[in-house]
C-alpha cells in the first residue's frame, strides 16, 4: 500500500478492505464509492467459458466479459454484508453513505448495506444521456424492429445508494454537537433558477394555494427563500438528450 498526501488529503492505494482495516473505529466524517458492478453473473449462471462459446451474435460474449469487458467487475465485493459492515464501523455515527452501482446489481447492494447495519435513504437517481443499448436484433418472420438481451433499453439511469450509520446519542442535535456528522447541507446544495411564483402550504393540511412574489422555494410551513429550490433525489448531466425529457410546463400548478 502506498500513501500520499496532498495538501490536507490523505490517499490509500491499496485494497479498500484491508486500508480500512488499519484506519481507527469513528474515524470518517462520509463514505462515497463506486465499487464494481459485478455484471459477470452470467458466467457464473451459465459455467465458465459457456456464454462466450454460445451464438454467433457476440452478444453472451460481451454480457459474460463485465463492465467494459474489465475483470475488475468479477467477484461480489458489493453484494457482501462484511464489506459494508467494514466501511460501518469507520464510519462516525450519523455519517452518510453513498454508493453507485448499476441498475441490474442495485437491489443485491443496497440489501447487502442495510444489513451491515446502515439506515437506508431513498436512493439518488443519476441520469445520464450517454448510455447505448446493446441490443440484438431478432432474425423470426414477421418480428422486424423487436430486440432482446440484458440491455434492449437504452440505459439512462445510474442508481445511487443513501445511508446513514445510526446515531450514537439520544438525538440529532446531540449526535452532530459529539461528532459533526448527521445532517445535511440543504442550503449549500440548492438549486438555482429564474425568480417565479411559489406555491405556500395553506395551512389545512391538504393543498396549497398561490403565492407571488420574485422568488424560489417554499417548504411545508409556507417558508419562502430566494436561494433556489429544494435540492431533490433526482440528478442529471445537463445533457440535450435528458433536459428534452424534461419540458417546461405549468400542468404542475395546484390551487387551494
Amino acid at each position: 500500500m502506498r500513501i500520499e498526501t496532498i495538501g490536507d488529503c490523505t490517499l490509500y492505494n491499496g485494497d479498500c478492505l484491508e486500508v480500512m482495516a488499519g484506519l481507527p473505529e469513528n474515524s470518517v466524517d462520509a463514505i462515497v464509492t463506486d465499487p464494481p458492478y459485478h455484471l459477470t453473473s452470467i458466467v457464473k449462471r451459465f459455467a465458465t467459458g459457456a456464454p462466450a462459446q454460445f451464438g454467433k451474435d457476440g452478444a453472451y460474449q460481451r454480457a459474460s466479459a463485465g463492465f467494459m469487458g474489465q475483470v475488475w467487475d468479477g467477484g461480489d465485493i458489493a453484494f457482501r454484508v462484511e464489506t459494508w459492515a467494514a466501511c460501518l464501523r469507520v464510519l462516525k455515527p450519523g455519517g452518510y453513505i453513498m454508493a453507485f452501482a448499476s441498475t441490474r446489481g442495485f437491489g443485491r447492494m443496497s440489501v447487502a448495506i442495510e444489513d451491515a447495519g446502515f439506515i437506508t435513504h431513498p436512493m439518488i437517481a443519476w441520469l445520464f444521456g450517454s448510455g447505448f443499448p446493446k441490443a440484438t436484433q431478432t432474425r423470426v418472420e414477421g418480428m422486424d424492429g423487436w430486440r432482446y438481451g440484458g440491455q434492449a433499453l437504452k440505459p439512462a439511469i445510474e442508481p445511487i445508494y443513501m445511508g446513514q450509520k445510526p446515531f450514537s446519542e439520544k438525538t440529532g442535535t446531540a449526535n452532530i454537537k459529539r461528532w459533526g456528522t448527521g445532517a445535511i447541507n440543504i442550503d449549500g446544495c440548492r438549486v438555482g433558477g429564474d425568480a417565479r411564483p411559489i406555491m405556500a402550504h395553506n395551512g389545512r393540511g391538504a393543498g396549497a394555494s398561490p403565492t407571488a412574489g420574485p422568488q424560489t422555494g417554499s417548504s411545508a410551513t409556507g417558508e419562502l427563500t430566494s436561494l433556489g429550490r429544494y435540492p431533490a433525489n433526482l440528478i442529471h448531466d445537463g445533457s440535450e438528450a435528458v433536459l428534452a425529457e424534461f419540458p417546461e410546463t405549468t400542468s404542475g400548478a395546484v390551487t387551494g
